[in-house]
């Protein structure tokens, strides 16, 4: 779980920052910029939730609760489909976005929970161990910002709204990756979650 949010958590929160330009990079002016970009930017963080699902039914079913798994999957879908139904009409296309959310968060804590009750899976240590992870990422998405708001303020002039979406998405991903990996090697972070090891390991 660590190394999942080690590259998960940093990832979804640079896509949630960038969520416009990179809309506008991969698809044009032609499809809705503004409400695609939007809406990619309320659902990067699902990229989190989606991953907690799928390691912590990897780990429900490696302790034999496969019958949990489906049953808590299930739950997911129907509370997705019902609130798709409830919201849809009231939130428009943010709708399917907060019924996801609500669904694969209630199938993780189902998860969760059965993963504590069966093995004694200590949260409150977990939790304490992705305090560097939260804190990097913090430090990663203002530099983001702040190199993205000077891109930006920079290319002002120039009139190719899709030359501009690359310079600002390339120079904002480049940047945030250096800071962020750059601080985790400072910190010894990579070290702790054997990243670094792995990676010596593999060029030996």
């Amino acid at each position: 779980m660590q190394t999942l949010m080690f590259f998960i958590l940093p990832a979804a929160i640079g896509l949630t920052i960038l969520s416009k330009p990179i809309f506008l990079m991969i698809f044009g002016n032609r499809n809705s910029p503004d409400l695609g970009g939007e809406i990619m930017q309320s659902y990067s963080m699902a990229s989190v939730v989606f991953a907690l699902f799928t390691v912590t039914t990897a780990i429900m079913q490696g302790v034999n609760k496969q019958k949990k798994v489906m049953i808590g999957i299930m739950i997911g879908i129907i509370i997705k489909i019902v609130l798709n139904i409830m919201y849809i009409p009231i939130f428009k296309e943010m709708g399917p976005v907060i019924a996801t959310y609500c669904g694969l968060t209630v199938s993780v804590l189902y998860n969760a929970y059965f993963i504590q009750k069966t093995i004694g899976f200590d949260y409150k240590t977990l939790f304490k161990t992705l305090k560097p992870i939260i804190f990097l990422s913090a430090i990663m998405s203002i530099a983001v910002i702040s190199v993205k708001l000077l891109t930006e303020n920079w290319l002002l002039e120039s009139d190719d709204t899709y030359f501009n979406a690359c310079i600002v998405s390339f120079v904002s991903i480049v940047t945030g990756a250096l800071v962020y990996l750059g601080m985790g090697a400072k910190s010894n972070l990579l070290n702790d979650l054997g990243i670094a090891k792995y990676g010596k390991y593999k060029k030996e």
